[in-house]
């Protein structure tokens, strides 16, 4: 006599199995079910987490079963297996505001404010951020001041100042630091240059006047030598100079008191040395004629 056929099992239904086996009748439940007293439930897998389903898809329980669809912000491929990213900035189903860009996310987007823009508290609208009134700028407060624009901002020079970059002025006449006299520059190697908040000594470039220009000095009398902005003409064993550039055996009855070591003549090449440094730091040019100094030298 088969047990099972006189409802002796706890099978209900068509989701279990009966087994009749000597003194033992047992129920076998069949797959996504299982016993629960004496009777055969539903598993409820994606409870459970029994279920196969990705991240990007939802777990959908069934009776003996379960799906997987897509979530939110994905959808099915060409062959309707596999959920793939819908890409919501480009197909136009994201809504961003005005000042913003949308930026794709895996199942989702979000839309960020532009530069110069921040999100308000409505998280809907893209607001300018002062950057002078929140001190984001980064002009120079010595030199320019600070005026803002719709997402941006700009720096404006002051009065007395011209631009030197986007971020910083240069004092013009007596607002330059080169002109107020707060640089320590060397005055007769370097030059002082504006330059943004401070000031720079720029080196100079000595000529060698004795390689450049040979002719500087009388070539039969005298040996060039080269000084920093300028050059000095030495005269040779047995001369004395007659002019800055020349010198000649000396005459009978001349006085090395009076004419080589006149002070004036000192002096007069002392104002040589001065004007070719202010030539160089200053750029103040002279010249002196053939007249001048034979007017010198006589006297």
């Amino acid at each position: 006599m088969d047990r099972c056929e006189q409802e002796e099992s706890n099978c209900t239904g068509d989701v279990g199995t009966c087994y009749d086996f000597q003194s033992i009748v047992w129920c076998y439940c069949g797959k996504g079910y299982h016993m629960v007293n004496k009777s055969c439930i539903d598993v409820d897998e994606c409870q459970l987490n029994l279920h196969t389903c990705f991240d990007y898809e939802q777990c959908n329980n069934s009776v003996g079963s379960f799906g997987c669809d897509c979530k939110k912000g994905y959808m099915k491929d060409e062959e309707d297996e596999n959920c793939i990213d819908i890409d919501e900035c480009s197909d136009g189903e994201a809504e961003c505001p005005d000042n913003s860009v949308c930026v794709n996310l895996a199942g989702s987007f979000e839309c960020w404010c532009s530069a110069g823009f921040m999100m308000d508290t409505d998280n809907n609208t893209c607001r300018d951020v002062d950057e002078c009134q929140e001190y984001a700028d980064d002009c120079d407060p010595l030199t320019t001041r600070c005026v803002n624009n719709e997402g941006d901002f700009q720096c404006e020079c002051r009065t007395h100042y011209e631009k030197y970059d986007d971020k910083h002025c240069l004092g013009t006449g007596n607002y330059s630091l080169c002109n107020q006299g707060y640089m320590d520059c060397d005055l007769v190697t370097t030059k002082c240059i504006d330059v943004g908040r401070g000031y720079e000594c720029e080196c100079l470039r000595d000529i060698n006047e004795c390689v450049t220009y040979p002719e500087s000095c009388h070539q039969n009398t005298t040996t060039c030598v080269n000084t920093f902005g300028s050059f000095w003409c030495n005269c040779l064993p047995g001369l004395y100079r007659i002019s800055t550039r020349e010198c000649s055996e000396r005459a009978k009855g001349y006085n090395r008191t009076d004419r080589d070591w006149n002070p004036k003549k000192i002096g007069v090449y002392i104002a040589f040395a001065v004007l070719s440094v202010l030539s160089l730091t200053h750029g103040i040019y002279w010249i002196i004629t053939q007249e001048v100094l034979e007017e010198i030298n006589e006297k």
